[in-house]
């Protein structure tokens, strides 16, 4: 039976934790076109935690 080992998904989690940061201060932004802003960058660490997942998913690696 065959193992499946994966490196541990630090540089996702990084990501996600900047995207609530953002998400936490653009609450505090009275200006909507700073909020967008601040939102929108939490959105683009999203995506960025959703690449770095995928991409330490396509290196996992096999033990017999």
């Amino acid at each position: 039976m065959s193992q499946r080992v994966s490196f541990p998904n630090s540089q996702g989690q990084k990501y996600r934790a900047c995207a609530k940061e953002c998400r936490r201060q653009a609450e505090s932004f009275r200006d909507r076109t700073a909020r967008a802003r601040v939102l929108q960058i939490a959105a683009d660490y999203e995506r960025k935690a959703k690449q770095a997942e995928a991409f330490a998913s396509l290196h996992e690696i096999k033990i017999k």
